[in-house]
């Protein structure tokens, strides 16, 4: 299996219609903030620490995740793509599905 990941990625699976070229920001709403933001630091094996908008945020090498408080299931709110492009407000469609 690690020689599947290994593999050269085709040019189709690193470009998009819409000319991004980095994922800078993924911003989450959630009813419980402070266990999404250690799930995902559990994950990455990063620390978390306090989001400038409040919440929290994950810096990652190129990027970052911001965890606020919202209602509901955990959903991304905006996605921030180059310095370029960005799509900001509620992206439908996209619900986390968190295992236990």
């Amino acid at each position: 299996q690690a020689a599947l990941l290994m593999e050269p990625l085709d040019v189709e699976w690193l470009t998009h219609p819409n000319g991004a070229t980095a994922l800078r920001t993924v911003t989450i709403a959630t009813a419980d903030p402070a266990a999404m933001a250690a799930r995902l630091s559990r994950c990455a094996g990063l620390p978390v620490g306090p989001g400038p908008q409040g919440g929290y945020l994950l810096p990652m090498a190129q990027g970052s995740i911001h965890i606020l408080p919202g209602p509901g299931a955990p959903r991304i709110i905006a996605i921030a793509l180059d310095a370029s492009t960005a799509h900001t407000g509620e992206v439908t469609g996209i619900t986390l599905t968190l295992a236990p």
